[in-house]
């Protein structure tokens, strides 16, 4: 459950690969950040569009730690 937590983290951020191996119309929410910041110098989307995706990506762990390790944080 761990690793594909991790391998989510990582592959949320990923640039070069989607845009290699994906569709041409289709792009991830690294790739948006990417062009915001470099193609249409739109930084403060930019920064709320990472902010977005760092709070997705926050979710997902916190989901998952509380899945794989349900007594982690609560009192006994």
């Amino acid at each position: 459950m761990m690793g594909a937590a991790l391998v989510f983290t990582l592959c949320a951020g990923a640039i070069v690969t989607p845009a290699l191996l994906g569709p041409a119309d289709g792009k991830m929410l690294g790739q948006v950040v990417y062009d915001l910041v470099l193609s249409t110098l739109n930084w403060p989307f930019a920064s709320a569009v990472a902010s977005v995706l760092v709070l997705c990506q926050l979710l997902v762990l916190i989901v998952n730690f509380r899945i794989a390790h349900p007594r982690i944080g609560r009192r006994a």
